[in-house]
């Protein structure tokens, strides 16, 4: 037969199970949360990594690109000064040929040039032949 002594310890027991069972379930709770918080630091830290691999290889990018920028920047003046010089060239070439045709055309028309400088300052024709 039960007691009313023995219903108290029965009670007391279980009573004690009963604290003893909340406070783990706290314990457990507070270590879920605790795990999804380290879970969301865990991504957080992940997609900080990611921007910062995103980030570094935007750098890298950008320095590659200014530094074929500045090698091009040095080209350009090399390549327009050969352009130059082949221009340079081509034109004092047809300078030359247009020199020889305006001497050949003197030498030509140096009668004509002499007898109309005869007819027009007889004068000045006598003094220098």
């Amino acid at each position: 037969m039960l007691t009313y002594g023995v219903i108290s310890q029965l009670l007391a027991g279980e009573r004690d199970k009963l604290k003893t069972m909340q406070e783990r379930n706290n314990d457990l709770e507070r270590e879920v949360e605790r795990f999804h918080q380290r879970r969301e630091i865990e991504q957080r830290v992940n997609i900080s990594a990611l921007h910062f691999s995103i980030l570094l290889f935007t750098v890298h990018l950008i320095i590659f690109l200014y530094r074929q920028i500045e090698d091009i920047e040095l080209l350009i003046p090399i390549q327009e000064m050969k352009e130059s010089k082949v221009l340079y060239y081509e034109t004092k070439a047809k300078q030359r040929d247009l020199h020889e045709v305006v001497t050949a055309l003197k030498d030509k028309n140096a009668p004509a040039h002499a007898l109309l400088e005869y007819v027009f300052n007889p004068y000045v024709a006598d003094e220098v032949a």
